[in-house]
């Protein structure tokens, strides 16, 4: 079954995006009209031909009285049919998406239970769907991004003066607008809240279909590019990746393109089908090329090599043994993956060894089973998130600066060093021969089993729990780990200091943090009195009558209170911490901040591995709550969705030159 969900969704998108929907086209008993068309329906309709398209393909139907209604609007349980339909979803075998006003029995239940399955559509936040609500142009805007596998955009075009910069939906109309899927519905207007007809619905849908198609390569040559669609001539600044040397790896490749005058001008996406063999690779060279668009390898024994991609890298199921990046930038994430067809992962045996050798790299997912990622010679990542077992290898130059084992693994082999390695996972053990900086877990009710031969600077606990609760085998690593929550560890195995250092001083763990080899830990408690003694005075500044933020010092827990009736929105919470935190900007330098959300029983490591020396505290929490939170909902939704949940930040620098080391939580509730 194609599977259309975005590789990279933001968090909580089910639960917290607006609501739209999707759906096919009936709305009384159905007529089949086969090939005699539909009475009300003429052959120079804007819409005849897709409609006739669709309906050929038995995805949509009419009326009884043998018409079509093409300027009648469409529901959310409609436009769920059509889009099920067209995607060829199993509507049959569905799991109950729990919505209170769809029955098993209803006729678009098992259409919106397959759109909720496959992360297309969601329900109101009432537990409801309204499939008898109509559809709005700019629900339909995001409903085809999602359905149809596109990337949502960013508003460039400014033509239509009904859409501002701000509105939620203007990435995905965006992408419609690229794709040539919607006009709008004047040259200035694209009427964002007006209700999609019946005949635009199969316009879209037919439009999309064509745009999502991509065409396969038959043959490569220096000056031409033979596909399923045709014959096609390369610009000029193409040619460095479509030429004869790389015939044989682009041979059967899916390619989507923008075509001028019988020439290719721009790639929007690139995949690579063709195998290698295990004693030669199959070579693809971008003679250091830049590629706007996403690429993805779907080949085994491939290497690509002296490429910039723009977009994103997908490592797909087909490669299966071994895939190698030669020299090679990402500026969008990487994701190795192994999309299953009906088959469990747990089925799925894959020991795929992928490797970057000289390679930059942003985010990388690792979602395929057993796999090896392998980073050699000058490679970089910014994180990496670990979504299935894997093992992680580097060269001894290398530093990850974060790695997050999600709640699905349970069991990663890291051999590489790591500055902050979060364990989300219920169950779960660590392996390998890494030095990892600061290991944190963040579940509260977790168990691990750490390797004996890992190196742990800092152990960070939920607030409440001691090493010994989490950790299985404790005894058996407790001189591995040096402190635990910044306090040295006195069953540390002692550490070597380095050969050049001060004499005795506070500089704790063998001269790590600063002054001495040999000296006694850190103390943090000065700071983190202060700290605490600063943010209480000012933490009643930015209250409302709808909002109030109080902290209890002794537990460092920060108390949101929001009125159930209450009008404030979300910026009002960001002015509220901005009042409590900015006054710290001119006396401390945070060094280091990670940032965690608790919501609907599941934690999620949201903080930027990237943060720099004396970021302030303000804008560390705003940026996280601008990933927490979706652009397509409200703002005052978004500060009610906060509610029952709670936000965690771990801090550690200096405040009047006192160092601190200290976690904050906050916790939102309803008056």
């Amino acid at each position: 079954m194609k599977n259309n969900k975005k590789a990279y969704q933001k968090l909580f998108k089910v639960a917290l995006a607006t609501s739209v929907a999707a759906g096919a086209i009936v709305t009384v008993a159905p007529f089949n009209t086969e090939a005699a068309g539909f009475s009300d329906l003429k052959t120079t309709h804007v819409h005849y031909t897709s409609v006739m398209d669709l309906s050929d393909r038995g995805v949509i139907k009419g009326f009884t009285d043998g018409t079509f209604k093409p300027e009648a609007s469409v529901t959310r349980g409609q436009a769920a049919k059509i889009i099920a339909l067209t995607l060829g979803l199993d509507t049959k075998n569905v799991i109950n998406p729990g919505f209170k006003d769809i029955k098993a029995d209803n006729e678009y239940y098992g259409p919106i239970a397959a759109l909720v399955a496959e992360g297309i559509v969601s329900g109101k936040e009432n537990g409801t769907y309204a499939p008898g609500e109509k559809l709005t142009r700019s629900q339909m805007a995001k409903i085809i991004t999602l359905a149809f596998g596109f990337k949502e955009g960013k508003l460039t075009d400014t033509k239509f003066k009904d859409v501002k910069a701000t509105d939620w939906y203007n990435g995905y109309l965006q992408t419609l607008l690229d794709n040539e899927i919607t006009t709008g519905t004047t040259a200035t207007t694209f009427s964002p809240y007006d209700n999609v007809k019946r005949g635009q619905m199969a316009s879209f849908v037919v439009r999309a279909e064509a745009a999502a198609k991509p065409v396969t390569v038959i043959s490569v040559s220096d000056n031409s590019v033979e596909t399923s669609a045709g014959t096609y001539t390369v610009a000029e600044d193409l040619k460095k990746v479509f030429n004869a040397t790389n015939a044989a790896a682009l041979k059967n490749a899916n390619i989507k393109f923008t075509e001028k005058d019988g020439q290719i001008v721009a790639v929007k996406s690139l995949e690579i089908t063709a195998d290698g063999t295990q004693a030669a690779n199959i070579v693809f060279d971008g003679a250091s090329a830049s590629i706007t668009s996403d690429v993805k390898v779907n080949g085994d024994y491939v290497t690509v090599k002296n490429l910039t991609i723009n977009g994103n890298l997908a490592i797909g199921k087909g490669v299966e043994n071994s895939f190698l990046a030669d020299k090679i930038v990402v500026k969008g994430n990487t994701e190795v993956s192994n999309k299953s067809t009906g088959v469990s992962a747990a089925a799925v045996k894959v020991d795929a060894k992928i490797t970057f050798t000289n390679s930059t790299l942003g985010k990388v997912v690792l979602n395929k089973l057993n796999a090896l990622l392998n980073l050699t010679g000058t490679s970089s990542v910014t994180s990496v998130n670990v979504e299935s077992n894997a093992t992680i290898t580097a060269d001894s130059n290398i530093t990850i600066p974060v790695v997050t084992a999600g709640t699905g693994v349970s069991e990663v082999t890291l051999n590489a060093a790591t500055k902050e390695f979060f364990v989300n996972a219920l169950n779960f053990a660590l392996n390998g021969t890494a030095k990892i900086e600061s290991l944190e877990l963040v579940n509260k009710d977790l168990k691990i089993t750490l390797g004996t031969s890992l190196s742990i600077v800092d152990l960070v606990l939920p607030v409440g729990k001691v090493a010994s609760e989490l950790i299985s085998n404790f005894s058996a690593v407790k001189d591995k780990i040096q402190e635990i929550g910044g306090v040295k560890n006195p069953d540390a195995s002692p550490v070597t200091p380095p050969a050049s250092g001060g004499g005795g001083g506070t500089g704790g763990t063998g001269g790590d943090n600063g002054s001495g080899g040999g000296g006694t830990g850190t103390d943090y408690a000065p700071g983190n009195t202060l700290l605490n003694t600063t943010l209480s005075a000012n933490v009643g500044a930015g209250n409302t009558n709808d909002l109030t933020v109080t902290l209890n010092e002794s537990t460092n827990v920060f108390t949101v209170k929001i009125s159930s009736n209450s009008t404030a929105v979300l910026s009002e919470f960001e002015t509220a911490i901005i009042d409590v935190f900015t006054p710290l900007k001119n006396r401390s330098v945070v060094n280091s901040a990670r940032v965690s959300f608790t919501a609907y029983g599941r934690d999620y490591v949201i903080s930027d591995p990237n943060i720099n020396n004396n970021q302030d505290v303000a804008t560390i929490i705003n940026n996280a709550l601008n990933e927490v939170i979706n652009t397509g909902i409200t703002d005052q939704t978004a500060l009610n969705l906060l509610i029952g949940n709670s936000l965690t930040i771990s801090l550690q620098g200096t405040i009047d030159s006192k160092p601190f080391n200290t976690t904050y939580v906050f916790n939102f509730e309803s008056k």
